[in-house]
């Protein structure tokens, strides 16, 4: 049986990005993306040693969310560069809504153990504020005209 210091990746490479403040930087950001792909990978095993049954199919569900998440913030990212956008900033909030919508997944079997319920919730939202902030920041950059666009 995992332990919660497993499901929450202490003690790994994940730790401090998946256990610290919201990333401030686009590479941190994408950093916590992999490290969900690792949360699920961590929790998919859990529910398989409870015979939890479509376990599998669950989780490609989530891991499909936060592939479509960490390719409309790329892209978004890299059309803001090259002026050329592929997706607008709206289509990438709209990615991680549902990548919130499908971590509730993550939390609905640990709901009498609050406190990894929680950080399994709060997790998108770290995804979320990172983005907002760091879109922010790229918009006050441009405002500041230190970024010709």
């Amino acid at each position: 049986m995992k332990s919660m210091a497993q499901l929450m990746l202490k003690d790994t490479p994940y730790e401090e990005i998946l256990h610290g403040n919201f990333p401030k930087s686009q590479t941190k950001l994408i950093k916590l993306l992999d490290g969900l792909d690792y949360v699920v990978e961590e929790w998919q095993e859990a529910m398989i040693e409870h015979k939890i049954p479509d376990i599998e199919d669950v989780a490609s569900e989530i891991l499909s969310s936060i592939i479509s998440c960490r390719f409309a913030i790329i892209d978004y990212w890299r059309g803001r560069e090259e002026g050329e956008r592929n997706i607008g900033y709206l289509e990438a909030v709209k990615t991680i809504q549902t990548l919130k919508n499908t971590f509730i997944q993550l939390a609905k079997p640990y709901l009498h153990t609050p406190f990894i319920s929680n950080w399994y919730l709060d997790l998108p939202i770290k995804v979320e504020v990172s983005f907002k902030h760091i879109q922010r920041k790229l918009v006050e950059t441009v405002e500041g005209g230190e970024i010709n666009g």
